[in-house]
């Protein structure tokens, strides 16, 4: 279990440093479609990305964080205490739409700035995948909640899920109805923060000697 963790940890970290590797090798390709750091403009970012130059680390990028949710599914489900295990298949879903997620968006999506209708199958799937995700993340944060409190061992991270789905919702709708670009920060540093927390309590539980 102490590898899947670890695993997880290591898909968190990776995901946020892969996507300022992007944007710096991208960067004449998303100023010239009028993308900036605090101003994204009519670009669907990171996911047009995809669809630049070495566009294929974002496609990698995508897959290894789903691997990694994927990893903190199973390291979950075998160290919470629980008679249901509805939280990790939550965030095994999430794992699944992030996979799901590598293939490429539209041209017409990425760039309209209004999102426009997919037109091709991979773009369809892309297109899914971003709504699943949406939905098991919220779901996983607020099930985990309530089961997490259950187990003495992750009572306090129960407390935190459910502080996360409260935040999560607020830095994507309410955050970005003023910047999207921050909000949009914000989410992905809840949400990875929040990863990095389970993984790291699943790790220490795991470990012979405190980590």
């Amino acid at each position: 279990m102490r590898s899947l963790a670890r695993i997880a940890i290591a898909g968190a970290l990776l995901f946020p440093l892969l996507l300022v590797v992007i944007a710096a090798i991208q960067w004449d390709f998303l100023h010239e479609r009028g993308w900036r750091v605090f101003d994204h403009g009519d670009v669907t970012w990171p996911s047009g990305t995809a669809l630049g130059p070495s566009g294929f680390l974002q496609v990698i990028n995508f897959l290894i964080l789903g691997v990694s949710l994927l990893a903190l599914a199973v390291a979950l489900r075998r160290s919470v205490q629980t008679r249901r295990n509805v939280g990790s298949w939550l965030v095994g879903l999430m794992g699944v739409a992030l996979l799901l997620s590598a293939f490429r968006i539209d041209h017409s999506t990425a760039f309209s700035g209004e999102g426009g209708s997919p037109e091709t199958w991979n773009g369809v799937v892309h297109g899914i995948a971003f709504f699943l995700l949406l939905i098991a993340t919220l779901l996983s944060t607020i099930v985990l909640g309530f089961q997490l409190r259950k187990d003495p061992q992750w009572s306090d991270l129960g407390r935190i899920s459910l502080a996360v789905a409260i935040a999560l919702p607020l830095a994507f709708i309410g955050l970005g109805a003023l910047n999207g670009a921050l909000g949009f920060y914000l989410f992905l540093a809840i949400l990875l923060g929040w990863v990095v927390a389970l993984a790291s309590r699943a790790l220490r539980l795991a470990s012979p000697t405190p980590v």
